[in-house]
């Protein structure tokens, strides 16, 4: 079933794509290899942490430090190159296309309880006894989107796409090492996040 809405006159659906990784995210076994070596390789390289109370102080850090960028900056990071993308070069086409697929992605498995993140959290938590974010409900969101905008705008910068495998393969990403440039320049040209701009923390 289709959920879509029309905003100026262009009709907005859930892909067929991005329902079976909807379905795959639902059904998921979650954090069933954290800890243990990963068997997969992804467009990125990455260090695996495994000592869980460096895992919970990198998981709650309020802000990057030196070297380290917070899971949540990474994932802010992302977003913002996507975002910046549409505005650069696809404004008048897709300005409010993102909001409305959020609302779609949001009514269609995050109001029902269909993908239910906060119990996947607190899987996480228990299983660790400790008590952080892991962003699954920003990550499930914005890997549809990416699925939905890289199949009609040519050079689309992802990342999601790129690193999903890690949360299926039942691992988590815990931050970037490395940093990002200051967000207060101004932007000409976006790309996507490079391998050569760091590497991934995984558990």
């Amino acid at each position: 079933m289709k959920f879509f809405n029309t905003i100026f006159g262009i009709k907005i659906s859930l892909t067929k794509e991005m329902e079976e990784m909807a379905s795959k995210l639902i059904e998921n076994n979650w954090f069933r290899n954290c800890g243990k070596d990963v068997n997969f390789k992804l467009k990125y390289n990455i260090e695996q942490e495994k000592n869980v109370d460096e895992i919970e102080k990198k998981l709650t850090y309020k802000k990057d430090v030196k070297g380290f960028v917070t899971l949540d900056n990474l994932l802010i990071e992302a977003g913002r190159r996507s975002q910046l993308f549409l505005s650069l070069y696809h404004k008048n086409e897709f300005g409010n296309t993102s909001n409305k697929l959020t609302d779609e992605i949001e009514k269609r498995y995050l109001l029902n309880n269909k993908f239910d993140f906060d119990s996947i959290e607190e899987k996480f938590n228990l299983q660790y006894e400790i008590n952080i974010n892991l962003f699954i409900r920003f990550i499930f969101i914005d890997i549809l989107k990416e699925i939905y905008f890289k199949n009609i705008i040519e050079n689309y910068p992802i990342f999601f796409i790129h690193v999903i495998d890690i949360y299926l393969e039942g691992n988590v990403i815990i931050g970037w090492l490395g940093k990002f440039g200051s967000h207060e320049v101004q932007v000409k040209d976006i790309s996507p996040i490079e391998p050569n701009e760091g590497i991934l923390n995984i558990f």
